[in-house]
């Protein structure tokens, strides 16, 4: 014991020697090592309940507290990892996150086998459980190996949901880097045998890419070219282990084939076909936009997990008419009735809009009206360099998912950022209404981690002391200014007070990382969120309007964030208009059919359903 104080003190002192410096717009999100629990306070306070609370996204060990609610690290040590011979273990659980169930740990049970995966389902399968638990598993098993498991996602928005970095971030690209040609002078091969890129690609034991249907076909395609060159192996990815995870039916890559893979020209669009003017490659069609499309993606040679317990919703017949809305099947007189007409209990739900700019409007629309003192927090961005690094981390917090300021008042309607505490039903996405303001001493300064609850994962260690050192700087101002934290009834009932959460991210290539952080109250105004935003979250109330959707995927994936059909209002469509809206592209289509019917990996016989908690 000793020995572990002596070796926090110096942890904390060196997090402290460290000068963090504010991150104001940047472009890019590195990988993510760890974030913090959210701080609560019970309505009846009890001063052995504990302060910080278990939460997502980012599957380390939480901070540790008095007590916790649900497993703590001391009861649940570190999970344990299945071999590469898939010897039988108990199924994997991450602190913050349900227990996966018997499909959910198939699919990590074949990635530490080695296989390359896709992994697929509906909306509210628990996609985003298995992502994290999957980088928490591979990433504990190749820690002592140097070589480390990346978690990648197309956009900065969905990056910033599961903690990751972009693949243009990940394969150290710029914009203007899709103009260079892949190979030959100044190409991005040439560029991906710098020190630092090389580096990176050798490293590189695992891949992980979220969001899946987003990336586009020339994009999937260029990274496995780059990478088998630098690498020397003519393996796809150059022999990394890959393991793409999404639905196909949700959102689609955007503006596709903007630039010839081969030598980076301008691509020309006639008659629904995009060319390279120096006539490389194929000529591409829309259907051709999809990274299943790829040559690589064929010589993969996935093993497909589709995920089919919904742990969102629990109304079958919902459920039912969500999966013909997912796949584009005709949607009967009574499917419609059921959307349109069923009674919803839906007053003050969250919209769901297109762009963040009807969102940013919506919001400030709703919230001038009402009366009171507004409560306004600023989130303490910081970031801490190790072995002497001096550069700014790529990385845009402006789409993370914690505002950058945050106003608050009574009534104000909220969404829950973070899982603060599952038991209770307050977990991400959770609606409820700002009831009131409490002195932030109301709110207990954490313990700081224990070096016995992460054994080997001294990076995981490092995380969370920063964390720690985060939260306690963002409570002694708070305490310092006499602040207030807002008291939240949530729909479910609960009541709490919500402090602040830290999200930590790493960056770096090799241990010892540097750490980028947002602390902030994990909340945000609830009159409307964007689509994309909404990934990820499941909602109480929803208000969704159909006739402002310009994707294919964006209306199921707006529909499918509810929990119940009581709780989902459909305007802007009629039973036609309906019929019009769900449509399913048709190269989408006949991939689902195909995987259906001959490559999906067969789930556990013994898969039973799992508990009733939202868990994406």
């Amino acid at each position: 014991m000793h020995q572990e104080g002596k070796l926090r003190d110096e942890l904390i002192k060196e997090v402290s020697r460290s000068h963090p410096r504010s991150i104001a717009e940047t472009s890019d999100v590195p990988r993510a090592l760890a974030s913090s629990p959210a701080l609560s306070h019970r309505d009846t306070p009890d001063r052995d309940r504990p302060a910080i609370i278990r939460s997502h996204p980012h599957p380390t060990p939480a901070l540790e507290t008095a007590a916790v609610d649900g497993p703590t690290d001391d009861e649940g040590g570190r999970p344990e990892t299945a071999s590469a011979e898939g010897q039988e273990r108990q199924p994997l659980h991450i602190p913050g996150d349900p227990p996966l169930c018997p499909e959910q740990q198939n699919a990590i049970d074949l990635a530490m086998q080695g296989h390359n995966l896709f992994i697929t389902g509906s909306g509210g399968c628990g996609k985003s459980v298995v992502v994290r638990a999957l980088h928490r598993t591979l990433a504990a098993r190749y820690q002592a190996t140097n070589k480390t498991v990346h978690l990648l996602a197309p956009t900065g928005q969905a990056s910033i949901n599961i903690g990751g970095r972009t693949t243009y971030n990940y394969a150290g690209w710029t914009p203007e880097d899709a103009k260079k040609p892949l190979d030959g002078r100044g190409s991005v091969i040439k560029k991906a045998r710098g020190q630092y890129i090389f580096k990176r690609y050798w490293n590189t034991a695992v891949l992980i890419i979220d969001e899946i249907s987003m990336v586009e076909n020339q994009i999937f395609e260029r990274l496995s070219r780059v990478m088998y060159a630098i690498r020397d192996n003519s393996s796809p990815f150059g022999g990394v282990q890959i393991i793409v995870v999404g639905d196909f039916c949700q959102l689609p890559p955007v503006k596709p084939f903007g630039y010839c893979l081969h030598c980076g020209r301008e691509m020309k669009k006639l008659n629904d076909q995009w060319t390279c003017p120096d006539g490389h490659g194929d000529a591409f069609k829309d259907r051709d936009k999809w990274a299943f499309k790829a040559l690589e993606w064929k010589r993969c040679n996935f093993k497909c997990v589709r995920l089919t317990k919904i742990h969102r919703q629990s109304d079958k017949a919902f459920i039912e008419v969500l999966q013909k809305c997912r796949l584009g099947q005709h949607l009967d007189d009574a499917d419609a009735n059921l959307l349109l007409a069923h009674h919803a209990e839906a007053e003050n739900g969250t919209e769901l809009k297109s762009t963040r700019e009807q969102v940013d409007q919506r919001n400030l629309e709703e919230f001038v009206k009402i009366p009171g003192h507004i409560h306004e927090y600023k989130a303490a961005d910081a970031c801490t360099f190790a072995r002497g690094e001096t550069r700014q981390p790529l990385d845009r917090l402006h789409e993370h998912r914690y505002p950058r300021e945050l106003q608050l008042k009574v009534d104000t309607p909220v969404i829950l950022l973070a899982n603060v505490d599952l038991d209770s039903g307050l977990c991400n996405g959770r609606q409820g209404v700002v009831v009131g303001f409490v002195p932030s001493d109301t709110i207990q300064e954490p313990r700081p981690p224990s070096l016995q609850n992460y054994k080997d994962d001294y990076d995981g260690y490092r995380a969370a002391t920063e964390r720690y050192k985060r939260i306690v700087g963002f409570l002694k101002s708070a305490w310092s200014n006499k602040d207030m934290f807002p008291k939240v009834r949530f729909a479910n009932g609960e009541k709490k007070v919500i402090g602040p959460d830290c999200a930590v991210i790493g960056y770096g290539d090799q241990s010892p990382y540097s750490y980028l952080s947002r602390t902030q109250i994990p909340l945000t105004q609830g009159w409307a969120m964007t689509i994309h935003k909404s990934q990820s979250l499941s909602l109480d109330r929803v208000v969704v309007d159909l006739s402002r959707m310009f994707e294919h995927g964006q209306a199921y994936v707006a529909l499918s964030r509810a929990r119940s059909l009581s709780g989902l209002k459909v305007v802007g469509a009629d039973a036609s208009g309906l019929r019009r809206i769900f449509q399913v592209d048709d190269a989408v289509r006949a991939f689902m059919t195909s995987i259906d019917s001959n490559d999906t990996e067969d789930q556990p016989a013994d898969a039973k359903p799992a508990g009733s908690r939202p868990v994406e």
